[in-house]
């Protein structure tokens, strides 16, 4: 269930944002903890489309970083 909300997240912050292009910076960086638990139980499918969309968001000037202790 955590990693449907991440998806819907991570979309709705794409379809917000204006695309940039290559920036020197970032507008905007999200950490994400536990990053397991957005993995662990997720399809292969679920895999591919919040790959899809993490890649997406990025030429929208916002980076993503997946933490973890696993």
């Amino acid at each position: 269930m955590f990693s449907t909300f991440m998806l819907q997240l991570l979309a709705e912050i794409y379809s917000s944002f204006p695309e940039l292009g290559d920036s020197d910076r970032p507008e905007l960086v999200l950490f994400i903890d536990e990053a397991h638990v957005v993995f662990e139980n997720a399809s292969k499918s679920l895999h591919d489309q919040l790959e899809s969309i993490v890649k997406l968001i990025r030429s929208k000037g916002i980076g993503i970083y997946f933490v973890t202790q696993n």
